[in-house]
């Protein structure tokens, strides 16, 4: 599933439904957030929602013990994915201080 037809998908789900649908309380949560910031189209943002693909993305690498470096992690989504798989360190490169806010 394509990010744009994620974003769809998640426009016209009701808010009971939307809940229901995601695994991670903590992600809802940022997605709620996330509805009040708007891309920035001067950093070339797209924002990841899709549970399959974060777990897709999250499993395809070794990151267990590892120095991990995530560049543009947005409002986390995939962070809390990484997080999981216990890196040594997970270190966040963020430039948008409206995600910042959101990540901290």
């Amino acid at each position: 599933m394509s990010l744009c037809s994620s974003t769809l998908k998640l426009a016209y789900l009701s808010k009971n439904s939307l809940k229901s649908s995601i695994k991670n309380e903590f992600l809802y949560k940022r997605i709620q957030l996330m509805k009040k910031i708007k891309a920035k189209k001067s950093l070339g943002q797209n924002f990841l929602i899709d549970n399959d693909a974060l777990s897709d993305i999250a499993s395809g690498i070794e990151i267990s013990g590892k120095h991990i470096i995530e560049v543009g992690p947005g409002y986390g989504a995939l962070t809390d994915y990484l997080l999981e798989k216990s890196p040594l360190t997970l270190d966040l490169v963020e430039l948008d201080r409206d995600m910042i806010d959101i990540l901290e």
